[in-house]
């Protein structure tokens, strides 16, 4: 189950080595018990037992990384966001002409994955004319991938006035 937080203002030093909390020396909640450390007390990220309602690794103190370090193994191969299934999310569609405009910019994983298999499949599709006859297939073709050492897929957007700005996301697949 979830700790007891301590408040950050009842915490002036940091729960193990006694330092006190300054702007280079950031105070952290340690995610397992709660307690308030300094950064160099507080490295680790280790995924937390399912009570705790989270599937990515969390930033824990020194101590309690040692206590959950056993317990990784059994956490990666249960509650991993790589076990979670890859669902589309409100307002992201297949069947329509809104998968060709992929925004440049996905906050998770499972986004960009979808956004790169859209890619593919629409550089891969066959293009049909307006009678709905099959024409030169266009794009990717499978025997580019047979020797490729990797993948990448990355969608920009460049905006500007008089200077510019470029933003995007992407995902790199490498063969082993």
């Amino acid at each position: 189950s979830k700790p007891a937080w301590v408040e950050d203002s009842s915490a002036e030093i940091c729960f193990t080595c006694a330092e006190r909390f300054t702007f280079f020396r950031r105070r952290h909640h340690c995610r397992y018990c709660g307690q308030i450390f300094c950064d160099a007390c507080s490295r680790d990220r280790r995924l937390l037992p399912i009570g705790f309602g989270c599937s990515e690794p969390q930033r824990v103190c020194d101590p309690c990384s040692v206590v959950l370090d056993p317990k990784q193994a059994e956490l990666q191969a249960t509650i991993a966001n790589s076990l979670q299934s890859n669902q589309l999310r409100p307002g992201e569609h297949t069947g329509d002409a809104r998968r060709y405009l992929n925004s440049p910019l996905k906050w998770d994983l499972g986004a960009e994955v979808r956004k790169a298999a859209f890619t593919l499949q629409n550089q891969s599709m066959a293009n049909k004319n307006l009678l709905g006859v099959n024409e030169i297939e266009y794009g990717l073709q499978k025997g580019v991938f047979q020797d490729a050492c990797g993948l990448a897929i990355i969608t920009t957007v460049t905006a500007g006035f008089l200077g510019s700005v470029r933003v995007g996301s992407g995902l790199v697949i490498h063969k082993l």
